[in-house]
């Protein structure tokens, strides 16, 4: 089985082996080795011409994701920077109803944004509110969630750090949290559960307690309750730990964003805090390397990830723009990483 316990110990050089026919096989002792010389200015560069490619942004899926994505970022802003209602509740049940739709058509289509070079004009923490409700919706479809847990699930994790409205001084700061301060926002889950309460969600218990269990981890090492194991309900097992995932690959003001292999790696090697289960359900449905992220692979070309095969989370499928001199593709091709175990990535950025 997927050992999710289990740390790498050093980047090892990765040699062309035949594709994993079980997601149970996968070993995570032999991750692709880092670049040793210079980045190329073509890849640091890429990501504003990817963002442009035809075949993407002109399919109506890509389309309707955008708007979708673009009204929840509004929507999370609106409510992480001025006044919680429940109109804003009824607007965030609306939205959930779409990430299902678009979740459940199987395409991840949301997942481009979640992993695009492109910035929004929004806190970081707005971003943190949609694509952890993103991501949740993916694990949760794969866990195979029925429709009105799915819901609960989506509804939690859009309005999961609701309670940091209260403490954005503290994280607009450009640096760590000092552990007075970090005393103080250790309230935060609570005081979004009591926020909630106050716009007519005091019936979703679930919701609530998801809320205010994310931050609670399996060795008891969270808060605000120090909460163990199968004593915190699955819906915050699977925000907890898709919220600290993305907090890694995206940037905060003290620090740059990780890759998502580095990501995977430094939860890993924190393998006491989150469950196995919800750990092996991303691997298999989100992947090491997620759709949308932009990739270098040896052979110096550059594309984007556009799906993976749960078989093979280091394997993924790869559109081709640029050539290994950093040339723009007359036609982009497609490789199935999994079936070209000679040619694997080197390289990510989002």
């Amino acid at each position: 089985m997927i050992d999710f316990s289990q740390i790498p110990k050093e980047e090892k050089e990765r040699k062309p082996t035949q594709p994993s026919d079980s997601a149970e096989n996968i070993s995570f002792s032999s991750f692709p080795p880092k670049e040793s010389s210079g980045e190329k200015i073509s890849f640091s560069e890429a990501g504003k011409d990817l963002s442009l490619d035809k075949d993407l942004v002109l399919s109506q899926g890509y389309l309707q994701a955008k708007e979708a994505y673009q009204e929840a970022l509004s929507l999370a802003e609106s409510i992480l920077m001025g006044s919680f209602s429940s109109s804003q509740i009824n607007q965030a049940k609306a939205i959930v109803e779409s990430f299902i739709g678009f979740t459940e058509k199987g395409e991840q289509e949301l997942l481009s944004f979640v992993f695009s070079p492109s910035s929004y004009p929004v806190h970081y923490l707005s971003l943190n509110l949609v694509n952890v409700c993103i991501l949740s919706l993916e694990i949760g479809l794969w866990l195979g969630f029925r429709r009105d847990a799915l819901f609960k699930l989506g509804l939690a994790s859009l309005l999961h750090d609701v309670g940091m409205s209260a403490f954005l001084d503290l994280a607009n700061q450009p640096k760590s949290l000092s552990l007075s301060d970090f005393q103080k926002i250790k309230i935060h889950p609570q005081k979004g559960r009591e926020l909630l309460r106050e716009v007519n969600l005091g019936r979703e218990e679930d919701v609530l307690l998801a809320v205010e269990q994310e931050h609670e981890r399996f060795n008891g090492s969270g808060y605000p309750k120090g909460l163990r194991g199968e004593e915190i309900i699955e819906l915050a097992q699977i925000i907890g730990f898709v919220d600290v995932y993305e907090a890694l690959t995206h940037k905060r003001p003290y620090r740059p964003a990780f890759s998502p292999e580095e990501a995977i790696k430094i939860m890993l090697s924190k393998k006491d805090s989150f469950s196995s289960k919800v750990g092996k359900a991303f691997l298999e449905k989100i992947g090491l390397y997620p759709k949308g992220i932009i990739v270098e692979l040896n052979t110096k070309e550059i594309g984007y990830v556009i799906r993976h095969s749960p078989k093979t989370p280091t394997s993924p499928w790869v559109k081709v723009l640029f050539d290994s001199q950093g040339k723009r593709l007359p036609k982009s091709k497609e490789i199935d990483l999994s079936k070209s175990p000679a040619v694997y990535i080197i390289k990510t950025r989002i």
